[in-house]
């Protein structure tokens, strides 16, 4: 089993919507999938809940899906302390913007100090484009210190709702570059 978790160290940078995504992702290539959702609002709970066929309560899922509130917390640092002994990646979604980069060291910050820097990837996410010159600004900063992920997710209308072709490509992309 696998635990993926979605952390960042302030809200809205996707973590909610990447978790149902890569749920979604994950599912339709035949893993088996489990959900946790530590995140007062509860949004890939309820993902899971409305999409209960997607989802299984086995601890032999391959894969646990982890949502995490947006901001620095004692649940946040529990899992992260959880996390040291698990087969465990920490996707860092970032958007290519100055405070997101602020945030993005931080958690880097943070990652490092609990000797788990080594189990993150972090992607930028909510760009305008790949081959923006935001995109490779903040992906080349970040990559003298981090693994940063190649692929990054382009911000689309209504992102969060069931995916298109182009939505089911970057999130496969990532998907097999990083994960599987």
């Amino acid at each position: 089993m696998t635990y993926i978790i979605l952390m960042s160290s302030k809200g809205g940078s996707g973590k909610s919507v990447l978790c149902k995504q890569f749920s979604r992702e994950l599912y339709r290539l035949g893993y088996s999938v489990r959900a946790a959702d530590y995140d007062p609002q509860q949004h890939f709970a309820q993902f899971a809940e409305v999409n209960n066929s997607m989802f299984t309560e086995s601890d032999t899922a391959d894969y646990v899906l982890v949502d995490t509130q947006g901001a620095h917390t004692q649940t946040n640092i529990d899992i992260i302390e959880s996390m040291k002994t698990e087969k465990a990646l920490f996707v860092i979604p970032f958007r290519p913007t100055e405070d997101d980069y602020k945030e993005a060291l931080r958690m880097r910050d943070r990652l490092k100090e609990n000797g788990i820097l080594d189990k993150a990837v972090f992607v930028a996410n909510g760009c305008y484009r790949e081959h923006d010159k935001d995109v490779k600004k903040y992906k080349a900063l970040l990559a003298d210190t981090v693994n940063i992920s190649s692929s990054i997710f382009v911000q689309r209308k209504a992102y969060a709702k069931d995916p298109d072709s182009k939505v089911i490509s970057e999130v496969s992309r990532f998907l097999n570059e990083i994960v599987i």
